[in-house]
């Protein structure tokens, strides 16, 4: 969440892509009676999940990065990357821990023991093979990205730390 500030983006891009491969796993098939066994559970959890983690991370969401903006202009107070975090962490672990439990209420799934879905990502790891140079590289510029957003408040403007990851980029293609 802290990487993608986007719901939408970050949703269908990232979390979809991995979560609709699970289901098949369990022959739970959507718009079909089966989707009761896992897949409406699987889906709901990460879709409810993605809306919480949006909102404990100040880079997660734009809406965020716009209400600290206002508040700043408003009031002279900045936001920092460090202080919404703190602010917003223990609603979040409460949401984060209460949503799946809300979910399984609700809904709950007919597959209880998941041992299928281990062999499968051990499977697909193995299919993919090691990080290529540049794979390695992009988890080194949002890493350092991301430390910059949090860390770098007092050093280096958070715009000019979005820039010098993207010079970097473009400067190791």
């Amino acid at each position: 969440a802290p990487f993608t500030p986007s719901n939408t983006a970050r949703s269908a891009g990232t979390i979809y892509p991995v979560i609709s491969n699970l289901p098949p796993l369990y022959d739970s098939k959507p718009n079909d009676p089966s989707a009761r066994r896992i897949g409406s559970y699987l889906m709901w959890v990460s879709i409810s999940i993605t809306c919480v983690t949006s909102s404990m991370f100040l880079s997660a969401l734009a809406p965020n990065l716009l209400s600290s903006a206002l508040i700043n202009q408003m009031t002279g107070l900045q936001i920092s990357w460090g202080s919404w975090f703190i602010a917003f962490l223990p609603c979040g672990i409460v949401l984060w821990l209460l949503t799946p439990l809300l979910g399984y209420w609700l809904y709950t799934p007919e597959v209880k023991i998941n041992d299928e879905v281990p062999k499968w990502a051990k499977q697909e790891l193995t299919n993919l093979g090691g990080l290529s140079r540049r794979e390695k590289l992009l988890l080194l510029f949002v890493a350092l990205a991301l430390l910059l957003w949090v860390f770098g408040g007092g050093l280096i403007n958070s715009a000019i730390a979005a820039l010098l990851v993207i010079a970097l980029m473009l400067i190791t293609m």
